[in-house]
């Protein structure tokens, strides 16, 4: 391996160039967090509903024996 190809990095950037050095670093936004926020909650909703009904008949008879 030749000292060339040491400083290459992540798809072929060259790591110990000064441009690469200045440029800015862009944040990555989860723009998808507040969907899947809100897809946990429906889906927890659900579950709980779907609980509820299956332990009421067993509530029911407890209560009616």
């Amino acid at each position: 391996m030749t000292n060339a190809t040491s400083n290459i990095g992540v798809a072929g950037v060259n790591a110990s160039d000064p441009e690469i050095a200045k440029a800015p670093v862009v944040e990555h936004r989860d723009e998808g967090k507040t969907r899947r926020i809100v897809l946990q909650v429906v889906k927890q909703v659900v579950v709980f509903v779907f609980a509820i009904m299956m332990l009421y008949p067993i509530l029911w008879m407890i209560a009616s024996s």
